[in-house]
């Protein structure tokens, strides 16, 4: 079945494909499990919403406490790291039930399939992001700049953290493609395999004409939102929604 259209027969047999992996569909899965990747869809795509703005808002009260109170920009600094991090949590945790081991799958998944990878990179990236706040903390309270040891610190935690949120995208994206196979739909896997390249290239290159990362973050939310489209249809009718561009 590797490779044939969804909508298509079995060559040998003459079987609908779909029919062939009624297996995989997320519409037979056990309803707990579905409940549970739905929240965590849910909370990412609400996380990144939320992130969206107290970036925004981050941005106008440091702005302002550096004209207005200098003295203070350094607490408004710290204290919308906190914020962020409280949100970084709750988008972990979302993450987390996004990936929930599906009971039928236990003993014959991978130890390294996208989801397993997922976890880790997430697990990773809000462990370096408390760590960085802590660093962070310690040298505002030192008010100075960092150097020696913590600046060696910050960048090493700086790296370190670059390094696992890659890790988690692209894992993320192999996810997703995978997921595609369970409702089934096309659009979602040719999305994330496109994405796979096209959201790095918009985050990084698109910075030049400044909006290549908000576009990307655009791209990224809407996939994952017709994601929660066919959980939320599932979970009502017991089938994935109806939607564009599915089976093409």
């Amino acid at each position: 079945m590797r490779g044939l259209p969804f909508k298509a027969n079995c060559p040998e047999c003459g079987t609908p494909v779909i029919q062939s992996l009624r297996g995989i569909l997320l519409q037979f899965a056990d309803p707990t499990y579905i409940k549970e990747i739905l929240t965590g869809t849910s909370w990412v795509l609400n996380g990144i919403l939320v992130s969206i703005v107290l970036a925004i808002l981050g941005g106008l009260l440091g702005l302002g406490a550096a004209f207005v109170a200098p003295n203070l920009a350094s607490g408004t600094i710290l204290l919308s790291s906190f914020v962020s991090l409280a949100v970084g949590i709750w988008i972990f945790l979302g993450y987390l039930k996004l990936t929930t081991p599906d009971p039928q799958f236990t003993g014959t998944e991978r130890p390294d399939s996208a989801r397993q990878v997922v976890r880790v990179a997430a697990i990773a990236s809000i462990v370096i992001s408390a760590l960085q706040l802590l660093v962070g903390g310690i040298s505002i309270s030192a008010g100075s700049v960092p150097g020696g040891l913590l600046g060696i610190l910050g960048s090493v935690l700086g790296f370190a953290s670059l390094i696992a949120f890659a890790v988690q995208f692209f894992a993320t994206m192999n996810y997703m493609m995978w997921m595609a196979g369970r409702f089934p739909d096309m659009w979602i896997y040719r999305r994330a395999k496109t994405y796979r390249w096209l959201l790095p290239v918009l985050g990084t290159v698109g910075v030049i004409v400044l909006v290549g990362p908000l576009i990307a973050l655009i791209l990224y939310w809407n996939l994952l939102d017709r994601v929660r489209k066919h959980l939320k249809a599932i979970t009502a009718t017991g089938e994935p929604a109806v939607l564009p561009d599915m089976m093409g």
